[in-house]
């Protein structure tokens, strides 16, 4: 049980700005590689009103 409390934490994703994801491009549960050339994962919109 200790093992799988540190696994669900290490699988987090924060993001260190503020917005709203308007698009995501991986699901839930897939493997992504970190690579040089890093895939897009998420599409944000910092301010809703200026995509109007």
């Amino acid at each position: 049980m200790s093992q799988a409390r540190v696994d669900l934490a290490n699988t987090r994703i924060l993001s260190p700005i503020d917005g709203v994801v308007i698009s995501r491009s991986v699901e839930e549960g897939q493997t992504v590689a970190a690579s040089l050339s890093a895939p897009t994962l998420f599409t944000i919109a910092d301010d809703l009103a200026r995509l109007q």
